[in-house]
């Protein structure tokens, strides 16, 4: 129990970790750390250095969770003992620099490198080896990131400063060497980088032998280099050393070996080996989920997103491997990655939310709402134009550890395991003989080096198939050419255009090719993906003479994995005894008028919030719409009439405001039906304002005396009437089973990958929601009403939503045949 004892021990795990034997270097930094908690105090800088080792430690062996606890806790002790112009602080800001890359989180990477590269040439100079680590890590960053001049300038640097500290048979001096290789490759130096290179591996075989994670990196960057100049025969020879070498050293589930099985996938891909290719591809994908289902039950929201970018890149290379070879056992492979992939974030940030709320903790709970007070206040705060950004990073490091002591304490993750691992035949067993799931894809084409298109394809899935079947449909330059036809025109001509004067070629390109496939088929299941999101699908017209409408029953899903969930559902059918509908509402009222409407709704949060950020182009003031109006006092009827009992709340005119929609968090609503604007500006519109990025910001709904705002009228104290996604997505409105957004352009938005569409359906998902009736274009106030009216009379009469709203679609289109009356809605 002695402190020198506690250091050889520490030590001894220092050089355990180097040679990469773990297990003794985590038993030593273990009993070492106990040791110096006990003789010294958790505020000893020795008991830091434990955490910090540790921390180290487990972030070579993939734990993420556990090295990052550590490393923060060293931190908040360096920094309270020395300051922030500390070696020690510094160090643990480089330390965690390189945790953050792991998971993706590459804005804090470069702050904390950049952090300590500057305090470390401040305290010690800059010729000291602590100071050309941090060099070393800015230009590793840097060189990522894209920014090669910045990585070259530093790269250099820092191998000058190792050679004259330490000379050339060094790690450190080796590692500058592997950087600058990866600098030069990335640049198409191929000649410079593969000398770089080579010397890096023969000082790493002579220092350590040829069983080291150093040399085995030397080796895979080896094999990267070859394969992008065509020497595919070296390339493989390397890569299958460094998978040898990964393999005897790490689990099968740490990020290095992962990467060489990867890269080993790519290889065969490009050889034209698909056989081999799907090997590797299949066990990267198993491992993912597996590393997936581990990591993110310690993750934040934000991480979360972060790590997913850093894994996702898989599935696109997976898809390029079916597009190539479409064989079952990798259309087998590719359907279970759509299911896995597609909206994961949205379900697991889903997840913990449901988590909370049906524990009944009521401090987990207080917990999960001051997250969602913070993150409007951030949202606020990021919206002004003189925004403090330390007071935006304060809140932010309160939301993120909220945050993630939330998804720690809930047990999301044990429910959502279930959901990741679902797989393809879960999902076929579950249909009928009559139905069909088709998952649509869109992904980066890869072939032989990074992808120059991006393509199209569906995988259809059928009761007694033996594997899901894949077929190619289109580029997606073929879409943007159909689609684009139509810009610049009014909603009615756009319809027209593409449903009817280009239909058939639309129908060609994504529907025609899946014909064959479906033949005997009533019932479609279907998610979209890229592009596919803007279509509706019922339009399209066949080769007969009639719409899809008329030969399928189509059901638009976020994921097809739905038909499971749907399976087990006991009924479509819910009782209704709690609706809210909006219509009818006023857009020009003077602020006196819009605070005091506000006045029944006591606001808890610290300030109103501004729907749109400061100083954006909105273009002219809104309409009011009188249909809606009638709409909604359609509705009401319909309930009133109704033999049970439903409670329902009308707003219109001033107190359809935003106050009183923001009142609807946290109370079981089932039903929400919202007439009025809806708007979305697309990255065109928004170009100039530099403030939107979000696409949740860009996206929202007009309510009372949303005008103002709208116009850039300065108000204040008062909710200013326009609704963002945004913030719609950081509401609780658990229990709406249907939210009708019967408005213009409401199932518009950004698509975001494998995640779909960002924008009010995403918000309203991020809420809660089961389910959403929402538009691709402007629509008709007559036609809508109609359908409207038709819908609700056959929901309230026992239909089921989907049954009901088909019956709806069907009778307009006989009234109105063209699609832009009646298709708009899905």
């Amino acid at each position: 129990e002695n402190v020198h004892y506690a250091l050889s021990l520490n030590n001894l795990g220092e050089v355990y970790r180097a040679i990469a034997n773990y297990a003794k270097a985590e038993a030593h930094h273990l009993e070492a750390k106990a040791i110096r908690e006990k003789t010294l105090g958790k505020m000893s800088a020795l008991y830091a250095l434990s955490l910090n080792n540790l921390g180290a430690l487990y972030s070579e062996m993939g734990d993420y969770a556990k090295s990052e606890s550590h490393y923060l806790e060293a931190k908040g002790i360096y920094e309270k003992l020395f300051g922030k112009q500390s070696r020690q602080y510094a160090r643990t800001l480089n330390n965690l620099g390189k945790l953050y890359y792991s998971l993706g989180d590459y804005a804090e990477t470069l702050s904390c490198f950049y952090e300590a590269m500057f305090i470390f040439g401040d305290i010690l100079g800059k010729e000291h080896p602590d100071y050309a680590t941090a060099v070393s890590n800015v230009a590793f960053i840097n060189d990522f990131l894209k920014a090669y001049s910045e990585a070259e300038k530093y790269s250099l640097e820092a191998k000058n400063i190792y050679e004259k500290l330490y000379g050339k048979e060094h790690r450190d001096y080796a590692r500058s060497l592997n950087n600058l290789g990866s600098l030069y490759c990335d640049t198409g130096d191929y000649a410079k980088a593969e000398a770089y290179y080579v010397e890096a591996k023969d000082i790493y075989a002579k220092i350590f032998g040829k069983q080291h994670a150093d040399y085995a990196l030397a080796l895979n960057n080896l094999g990267v280099l070859y394969l992008d100049i065509g020497e595919n025969k070296k390339a493989e020879e390397y890569h299958l050393a460094a998978k040898k070498v990964y393999e005897k050293i790490f689990s099968k589930e740490h990020q290095d070996y992962l990467r060489t099985v990867d890269n080993l996938g790519f290889l065969y891909l490009a050889l034209k080996n698909y056989t081999k290719s799907a090997v590797y591809y299949k066990e990267s994908c198993k491992t993912t989920i597996n590393m997936i289902n581990r990591d993110f039950a310690f993750m934040s929201e934000q991480q979360r997103g972060s790590y997913w970018h850093t894994k996702s890149s898989v599935s696109e290379t997976s898809y390029s491997l079916s597009w190539l070879n479409h064989v079952p056992e990798t259309n087998k492979l590719n359907y279970n990655n759509a299911l896995f992939s597609k909206g994961l974030l949205l379900r697991t940030t889903n997840a913990v939310r449901d988590a909370v709320y049906s524990s009944g903790d009521a401090s987990l709970i207080e917990r999960f709402e001051r997250l969602r007070t913070l993150r409007e206040q951030i949202a606020a705060l990021h919206q002004k134009e003189d925004a403090d950004q330390a007071a935006i990073q304060k809140l932010e490091a309160e939301a993120n550890s909220i945050d993630k002591a939330l998804t720690k304490q809930s047990s999301a993750f044990a429910d959502l395991k279930a959901d990741t691992e679902m797989q393809w035949q879960d999902v076929q067993k579950n249909l009928k003989a009559d139905e069909a799931a088709i998952e649509f894809v869109s992904f980066a084409f890869y072939e032989k080096k990074s992808p120059d298109k991006t393509m199209y394809a569906a995988l259809i899935l059928r009761p007694k198939m033996k594997a899901p079947e894949w077929v190619p449909l289109c580029e997606e330059t073929q879409l943007q050419d159909i689609l684009s036809k139509a810009n610049g025109r009014n909603a009615d001509q756009q319809a027209r255009i593409i449903y009817d004067i280009f239909g058939a070629q639309l129908y060609s390109v994504i529907w025609k090719p899946l014909e064959e496939s479906l033949k005997g088929v009533k019932t479609i299941y279907y998610e979209p993906s890229g592009l596919l999101h803007k279509v509706a699908f019922n339009a399209l017209p066949t080769e007969n003479e009639e719409r899809l409408a008329d030969k399928y029953s189509l059901n638009l899903v976020s994921s097809t994995r739905e038909v499971v969930y749907v399976a087990k559902s006991k009924t479509n059918n819910f009782q209704l005894n709690n609706v809210v509908l909006y219509g009818g509402l006023k857009y020009d009222i003077a602020v006196p008028e819009m605070k005091t409407a506000a006045l029944q709704y006591a606001k808890t949060d610290a300030a109103a919030s501004a729907g749109i950020p400061d100083g954006i182009t909105r273009g002219a003031a809104w309409v009011e719409l009188p249909a809606t109006r009638e709409e909604t006092l359609m509705i009401r009827h319909l309930i009133e009439a109704n033999t049970k009992k439903i409670s329902y709340t009308l707003f219109q005119d001033n107190i359809g405001n935003e106050e009183s929609f923001k009142a609807l968090n946290g109370i079981k609503t089932n039903l929400i039906h919202l007439a009025t604007h809806g708007f979305f500006l697309a990255d065109s519109e928004q170009q100039e304002n530099k403030n939107i990025d979000n696409p949740l910001l860009r996206s929202g709904l007009l309510l009372s005396g949303g005008n103002n705002a709208w116009t850039n009228k300065k108000i204040e104290g008062v909710e200013d009437g326009i609704l963002t996604a945004d913030e719609i997505s950081r509401l609780n409105l658990l229990g709406a089973q249907l939210v009708v957004l019967s408005a213009c352009q409401t199932g518009l938005g950004d698509v975001k990958n494998s995640e779909g569409v960002f924008g009010l359906q995403r918000a309203f998902k991020l809420a809660g929601v089961e389910t959403l009736i929402m538009s691709l274009w402007e629509v008709d106030d007559a036609a809508t009403a109609k359908l409207m009216s038709i819908f609700y009379t056959e929901w309230l009469a026992g239909k089921n939503k989907q049954a009901a709203f088909k019956e709806a679609q069907r009778q307009v289109r006989a009234d109105y045949p063209a699609p832009y009356y009646w298709a708009a809605f899905v």
